[in-house]
């Protein structure tokens, strides 16, 4: 599987090999670019995609190929035997390509297709590739993030994690072998998200877990980041507060209480420094005098996510969560 960030530009690669002892000629490549609810392109199953995957720049065919643009919303309804046809049926007249896109039109593109040239050929024993350029959308759609929602954290070796899939396939055909359209194998690209586990427990007695423990979240955007952003940034939407220093702190959830066994769960997050504020101690204890900062950094090679707390050794994870200690009230 591909890990990737919210806006991340990437390029695929697609590949048809031709594993027979003579040429093959008369390729047509059909690709649907990922979307939520997305069926494959038999449209015989769903492909079960999450988020969407846009175009980042008009593609650039190989020699010998013309590349066509639908903005068609049918492609995702329709099989590609409806679509594009077949030897023995014609394309769906409704569905309009051009070989042409604009920049402003790239995010509206729903498919493409790649069609072999008169005398283009893939060789015997040979290949015909094509290199797509792409990036997963700058704002996740609110029914990405409520699919985020019902899914369940696992446990890393630092924090939490919950992912979001984009699921891509592809059809082809060739006039030389039955002119049928056939699918490639599936290939995922996931999002990953942040999050920890923190319980409340007795300063002297952590074996002892505090419930009603009242909690607001919130996340750091510095001055720097707003200007490039043009506004604060939040994951979910929220308050903003103006902080010292130019900048401001989002609040990503808020009145959250710890339960019987004193744990709660913050998830959904990406890379930044978050302050976690007691708002209600438990019953009988005193309230924690200042935030807790949140370091939450990713690994751009791993796509990892690791979570910390300055001076708290636990992982923060369902299995050692972050241990936050009440001490008791005096009278």
């Amino acid at each position: 599987d591909l890990f990737l960030g919210v806006g991340d530009r990437f390029q695929y690669r697609l590949s048809v090999i031709n594993a027979a002892a003579s040429n093959h000629k008369g390729l047509v490549v059909y690709d649907v670019l990922p979307t939520i609810g997305d069926r494959n392109i038999s449209n015989s199953a769903e492909r079960g995609s999450e988020y969407r995957v846009e175009l980042s720049e008009a593609i650039t065919p190989p020699e010998g190929y013309k590349v066509y643009y639908t903005s068609s919303k049918e492609v995702y309804s329709q099989p590609m035997e409806n679509i594009l046809g077949n030897s023995n049926t014609t394309p769906n007249s409704d569905v309009v390509w051009t070989d042409t896109v604009s920049e402003e039109d790239l995010g509206s593109i729903t498919a493409f297709q790649f069609v072999a040239e008169e005398g283009t050929v893939i060789q015997a024993k040979g290949r015909a590739e094509f290199v797509i350029p792409v990036k997963v959308i700058d704002t996740l759609a609110k029914d990405s993030y409520d699919m985020l929602e019902k899914k369940q954290s696992a446990d890393r070796d630092s924090g939490t994690a919950t992912y979001l899939v984009s699921t891509n396939s592809f059809g082809y055909r060739v006039r030389t072998f039955s002119g049928s359209n056939l699918e490639s194998n599936y290939v995922r690209a996931q999002i990953p998200f942040a999050g920890f586990v923190i319980k409340k427990v007795d300063a002297e007695n952590p074996e002892t877990a505090l419930s009603g423990a009242e909690f607001k979240l919130e996340k750091q955007n510095s001055a720097a980041n707003l200007a490039a952003e043009g506004g604060a940034f939040s994951d979910t939407g929220g308050a903003t507060e103006l902080g010292s220093a130019g900048e401001t702190w989002e609040t990503i959830a808020e009145n959250l209480v710890s339960g019987a066994d004193g744990i709660l769960s913050f998830r959904n997050l990406t890379e930044g420094t978050y302050r976690l504020t007691e708002t209600k101690a438990p019953q009988g204890y005193m309230a924690l005098n200042e935030p807790i900062t949140v370091t939450i950094t990713l690994d751009r090679v791993s796509m990892e996510y690791s979570v910390s707390i300055a001076g708290n050794e636990h992982a923060g994870n369902g299995k050692d969560p972050f241990l936050i200690e009440n001490r008791k009230e005096v009278f």
